[in-house]
């Protein structure tokens, strides 16, 4: 799956930085991304990464299609990886 994100990344020309690298390679580990926060709490304990910028990341994947997103509740917000990005 990691291979076929970062490809889909390189195809639509998504800048693809060390710290993006990172956020792949933990959306990989987890299958999924159902509390952006403590994906990012799990995150930050690896490796120095804000909030922002894994939010952003996040944005980006689903904006591009990489990503889907789902919204529960007033502000719950979870990403899934789309079928096609699957290896």
């Amino acid at each position: 799956m990691y291979e076929r994100i970062i490809s889909a990344m390189q195809e639509k020309g998504i800048i693809i930085s060390q710290k993006r690298i990172w956020i792949v390679e933990a959306i990989c580990r987890a299958g999924n991304v159902c509390d952006v926060e403590e994906f990012w709490l799990s995150l930050r304990k690896r490796h120095p990464i804000s909030w922002a910028t894994t939010y952003n990341t996040l944005r980006v994947l689903h904006d591009y299609g990489i990503l889907e997103k789902e919204v529960s509740g007033s502000k719950s917000i979870a990403y899934y990886v789309n079928d096609e990005a699957k290896d």
